[in-house]
This record gives C-alpha cells, structure tokens and sequence, in this order.
C-alpha cells in the first residue's frame, strides 16, 4: 500500500459509510482546500482527487466488484447555519482590491459576512435562479491546510451555479467557482462548474439556455478544458480560452479583451 493511502485510511476512520466526502488530498497535497473525494463501503475506501492536475484515484482494502447494483449514496441536505450579517466596509473593501467586485455587485449577488468564521458567504443558484447551496470562502487562512472553501448543498441540483443575471446570451462562459462566475458575468452570461467536470445531466440543462460553450477554466485545468470542449461539440459549438491566472484574479479589462 502507499504510503498516501495510509494518510487515507486515517482520514476515513471517523467517516459515516455510504457518502462522498471531501479531505485532504496527500498526493498532490493542495493546502489551500480538500479536493480529495473518499466513500467508505464496507472494507472499502474508494477516493479520486478532484484537482486535474493530480487526478489521483484507487481503491484501496479487501472489497471485489459485486454482482448487485451499489445503491448511489443517500443525499444528505447541508446548510451553513452560523450568523451571517451585512458585508463590512473594510471586507468590501478587500473583495474589491483582490476581485474587482463592487459591493453593489456582491449585494446584488446576495453574499453575506459569515462572522464566525472570517469568511465571504455566497449563495449558490441554479438554472431557475433557486437556492440550492451555501458557498463559504476564507479571505484569509488560519493555519496552512485549512480548507479555503465549503460548499453545502441543501437541495439535491446540478452542481452548478448560474449567477443573477447570467442568462442574457446565447454563450456562457464556463468557470470553476463562484466568484469566478460573479465576475466574468459582469461582461458575458457565465456559468460556475463548482469544479472540473460536466455531465450529461449539466449539459442537457446548459443546452436548454445556451448554444456556445467558452471553457475558461484555472490555468491548472486547461488540459481538462480543451478534453470538455472536445467531448461537447455534439452539442455547442465550443472554444476554450487560456487565461495566465483565475478568472477571479484577473483585471476586468484584460478580460474584456479576451471574451469581448
């Protein structure tokens, strides 16, 4: 056994069976948020890691592949239920030095101050603009492995989020996180994957809004984004752009220049 999958089975010691959950990834060790996906069923731990620039994925103890259908893992409904209040002057200040977003952008989008926590609250919407999930960022971390984002889901959706206002135009522009989103959508209908992949079930729902797929995923990504783009010609027409940082972390004027 590896040693990394030792780090694993520790890790899943105190997990209930039967749901995905996200730790620590100990192959490519990524501190700023738990991308390493584990589900515990039985004597097995199966685990993928969600960054693609590791792609990590095994199977490690004593179970076989079984006859009978696994039943898919029972959906657990999730809500960030500490107090939340108005965005302060001096985080909003902060959000506009490091993003670019305006209040008025951030309020319009109905990001909120999670206090307890130190974090930026951002609520995640789907196709018809309902909440489905809470979006927890960290604008700062406490020690060097603290989880950066959390993502709770309290309706069983698409995993995606479908900023206010982001379905003006044929296009859309597909991102990995929320503020990602919230900031391309300033010029183009963008769309947040809420990670790498995108499903038959995502595309379907795409399709029924859009009929141009611009890839404009982290630059740790963009092999990943020419595959999806490939992969949904049979339904876009689709291009991929290579951005030299996050869309987030970018100038709005030099995206300007890429998407208009």
């Amino acid at each position: 056994m590896l040693p990394q999958e030792e780090e694993i089975k520790l890790s899943a010691l105190s997990l209930p069976e039967g749901v995905w959950h996200n730790v620590f990834c100990p192959f490519c060790r990524a501190s700023h948020e738990d991308k390493l996906s584990i589900l515990k069923d039985g004597t097995t731990i199966v685990y993928r890691c969600l960054r693609a620039s590791c792609g990590a994925s095994g199977k490690i103890g004593s179970g076989g592949v079984s006859s009978t259908p696994k039943k898919k893992p029972e959906f657990i409904p999730k809500r960030y239920t500490k107090a939340l209040t108005s965005l302060p002057d001096a985080v909003a200040e902060e959000v506009y030095e490091k993003y670019g977003l305006t209040l008025d952008d951030m309020v319009a989008q109905g990001f909120k101050w999670a206090v307890e926590d130190g974090a930026l609250y951002m609520p995640v919407y789907n196709a018809a603009g309902i909440h489905v999930a809470d979006c927890v960022k960290k604008l700062k971390l406490s020690y060097p492995k603290e989880r950066k984002v959390i993502t709770l889901y309290h309706k069983q959706d698409m995993n995606l989020h479908f900023p206010i206002g982001s379905s003006r135009d044929s296009t859309c522009v597909l991102v990995e996180g929320v503020l990602d989103a919230v900031k391309v959508n300033k010029l183009l209908s963008s769309v947040a994957l809420l990670g790498t992949h995108l499903s038959n079930e995502q595309a379907v729902a795409l399709r029924k809004k859009y009929s141009k797929l611009i890839f404009a995923l982290d630059p740790d990504a963009q092999d990943k984004a020419v595959k999806l783009a490939k992969q949904w010609r049979c339904l876009f027409s689709t291009s991929v752009v290579m951005l030299r940082d996050d869309p987030k972390d970018l100038p709005l004027e030099e995206l300007k220049e890429v998407f208009l």
